[in-house]
């Protein structure tokens, strides 16, 4: 076969699944690109983009079948994209990839709503990670977290959402003073209420919520960009 007959056969070949990429630096865009394109021959690379707002626009304009995020995006990293992403979309598996160390980003990422990751430094193994996800919806566990299929972070990320949404002003006060390190009495101090009364009403935010100490609550709270910083 001749090398015109093999960009025929490589342009004509089936393919059955389009991937966006999202990476800051251009060099590594075009060679993972150019790599998975040849080690995976039914994909097609639909939209790459080198900047999140990129991103989102290329996504929102064109469908995928699969988003590839690199971690490491400038001022919003690859864990706050997954969030936008995945808050906007209940279908697109999303994989995160890394230089640094996977535990620095297994479990933001998996709460984020991605649904794999894995390290820059192995490509065979990126393209088995993004084979599986594309077949079966989710990735491996990584560093002993597991990862949750699209449909599902997409609910939870919903829920979560809404109810951040509802908090009132003086719940939400109580959320950054909690979140300030201060205890019920301190707090009760402060605002001139009992104590008793300060911890019921975080017992009806958590209900609220839906998550089942103060520390997942103001975990959820700032996660959600509701703080005032």
């Amino acid at each position: 076969m001749t090398g015109q007959q093999a960009d025929a056969a490589y342009h004509n070949r089936q393919v059955s699944a389009s991937i966006g990429i999202v990476d800051n630096d251009p060099w590594a865009l075009n060679a993972l690109a150019s790599f998975l394109t040849h080690a995976m021959p039914d994909i097609r690379i639909r939209w790459a983009a080198r900047c999140p707002q990129q991103a989102l626009q290329l996504f929102t304009a064109n469908s995928v079948d699969a988003v590839i995020v690199d971690m490491s995006l400038g001022d919003i990293d690859g864990v706050a994209l997954t969030k936008e992403i995945r808050l906007r979309d209940s279908h697109t598996p999303i994989m995160g990839i890394t230089a640094f160390p996977l535990e620095d980003y297994a479990k933001p990422l998996a709460q984020a709503g991605a649904q794999a990751l894995v390290g820059k430094d192995d490509p065979g193994v990126m393209a088995g990670v993004l084979r599986q996800m594309l077949n079966n919806g989710v990735g491996q566990t990584v560093c002993g977290i597991p990862f949750e299929s699209a449909q599902q972070a997409f609910r939870r990320l919903s829920r979560r959402q809404q109810s951040t949404d509802t908090l009132t002003a003086k719940e939400k006060q109580l959320i950054e003073l909690c979140a300030q390190g201060k205890t019920s009495e301190c707090i009760a101090r402060e605002l001139n209420l009992s104590a008793a009364t300060v911890n019921n009403r975080f017992a009806r935010i958590c209900s609220k919520m839906g998550v089942s100490n103060r520390m997942q609550m103001v975990a959820s709270y700032l996660t959600d960009g509701r703080a005032k910083h």
